[in-house]
């Protein structure tokens, strides 16, 4: 599919850290060692089928291009540092005990 090729910006962009090291193998890709703090800005192209594919990103020294999703741990939404997954789930209604759901 078209859509696919041009890929999708992530708004708002993801933190990750590199699970591996990376030596940039085209002229639009980047280098990167393990552990480094990468900024994920665009979803270059991606296979639905094994959830993997090419991110667009900004490593450390701000020097940005292709990197392959299977080198990169995501951590979660630029902006989100807390790792607090309980903030969110404070404003959103409480689930009932035993359940209201009918499906008659």
């Amino acid at each position: 599919e078209e859509e696919d090729d041009e890929g999708e910006a992530l708004e708002p962009a993801l933190r990750a850290t590199a699970k591996f090291s990376y030596t940039a193998q085209e002229s639009d890709e980047i280098s990167f060692k393990k552990g480094d703090e990468i900024r994920l800005t665009w979803r270059a192209s991606w296979d639905e089928e094994t959830d993997q594919g090419w991110y667009v990103g900004v490593v450390p020294g701000g020097a940005s291009g292709h990197l392959p999703s299977t080198h990169v741990q995501v951590l979660g939404p630029e902006g989100d540092e807390t790792e607090d997954a309980t903030a969110d789930a404070d404003d959103a209604p409480a689930a009932e005990p035993g359940g209201w759901a009918s499906f008659d």
